[in-house]
């Protein structure tokens, strides 16, 4: 019968606190980044769309 259990390496080694923090901290920024980005490309269609549309 196979192994179904992933092997022991540094993807699946339990994480100190610290690791966790730094990652959610790197997820956050990701996120507020493509958010802020999304607001701003919204703005931008809205904006030409008052000037080509009317």
């Amino acid at each position: 019968m196979a192994d179904t259990h992933a092997p022991n390496d540094a993807a699946t080694a339990p994480m100190s606190y610290a690791d966790l923090v730094a990652d959610r901290q790197r997820g956050w920024a990701a996120f507020t980044r493509f958010a802020s980005y999304g607001v701003i490309a919204v703005v931008v269609l809205l904006i030409l769309l008052k000037i080509f549309v009317g």
